[in-house]
């Protein structure tokens, strides 16, 4: 928080642009979003999220599976933390051209679907998910993260419907394989 608020005062004070406001500062404000999360702060958790998407300009919004994407796309994560199913699901789609972000509010729209029992909706936003993923495939930031995060996607909205008709086992191991691919992105491999 200190950091964020530092960042903001200097950025104000010496009209910075360039890569820290459009980076480091927002990257601040992203650990502040996951530190809540972790933290069980809803209310905070997304207070942040969606002042850090509000920091990306919309010019920037819409790259090719940019890294800016990771950024805008924070309020559905923290909406999918705390279950906030009727948020998501009132939430506005993401312009087409934002590729990252379109997918990642498939993937928060079918996990409410699936909450609520509607198995339907659930598989047609899986199955816009998956379309999303495979487009990812001609793009990705570094290393291609981004298709890496929306196949960690993928397999937590399998895992969900899975675990909905029961089938716990087979839930466990697409969990187990998200956790392996996060572990992997994690470390940059």
């Amino acid at each position: 928080a200190n950091a964020s608020k530092a960042d903001e005062s200097y950025i104000a004070s010496c009209n910075i642009q360039g890569v820290y406001p459009l980076g480091y500062y927002p990257h601040n404000v992203h650990f502040m979003v996951w530190s809540a999360m972790f933290e069980g702060r809803s209310a905070e958790a997304l207070e942040m999220a969606r002042k850090v998407a509000s920091k990306i300009p919309d010019h920037l919004t819409k790259e090719n599976w940019g890294r800016y994407e990771l950024f805008t796309s924070q309020p559905y994560y923290a909406m999918v933390r705390f279950g906030m199913w009727d948020e998501i699901l009132a939430e506005p789609q993401p312009p087409e051209d934002a590729r990252f972000m379109t997918a990642i509010w498939h993937y928060a729209r079918a996990l409410a679907f699936e909450d609520r029992g509607d198995a339907k909706r659930a598989k047609k936003e899986l199955k816009a998910l998956e379309k999303a993923r495979k487009a990812a495939r001609n793009g990705g930031g570094r290393r291609g993260s981004l298709q890496t995060m929306s196949t960690i996607a993928v397999e937590v909205v399998r895992a969900a419907m899975e675990a909905g008709v029961g089938e716990y086992e087979n839930a466990i191991v697409r969990l187990q394989r998200a956790a392996r691919l996060a572990q992997v992105f994690g470390r940059g491999d």
